[in-house]
């Protein structure tokens, strides 16, 4: 057995249908001028373009310490393949180009739930204990 099976086997969490959920850890540092215009572009994207590949923002947050430009997004996403689909589908999207034009860097990091994660969606639904692989 694979070590990243294992892994899979005893650390993650399915959903009552038997799938993985995914999420998205985006860290944008945005240029210092170009916060009003990269707050104006994301209310437009957010509802449009995102949505309508799956993508669900659970939370957009900004450095209180540290560089006062850092905005951290955490997403809901449909599968970990969606990122690289997404960005190859937003590549034309004009609002998305310019909100690229503001930004200096970017990381990115998909996740997926730990066994333990207390979300609705990764709590056995069946009555077993599943904290012990």
């Amino acid at each position: 057995m694979s070590t990243r099976h294992l892994l899979q086997k005893t650390h993650l969490a399915v959903t009552s249908a038997g799938k993985l959920s995914y999420y998205l850890i985006d860290t944008i540092d945005v240029k210092p001028d170009k916060m009003q215009e990269f707050i104006r572009l994301m209310y437009q994207l957010i509802d449009g373009a995102f949505r309508e590949q799956g993508w669900t923002l659970i939370s957009a947050t900004y450095t209180v310490t540290g560089r006062p430009t850092t905005v951290i997004h955490l997403w809901s996403i449909p599968s970990a393949n969606s990122v690289l689909q997404t960005m190859i589908k937003l590549a034309d999207n004009s609002d998305y180009v310019e909100l690229m034009g503001c930004v200096d860097s970017e990381v990115q990091q998909i996740l997926t739930p730990m066994i333990y994660n207390p979300s609705s969606d990764s709590a056995p639904d069946d009555g077993s204990d599943h904290r012990t692989p």
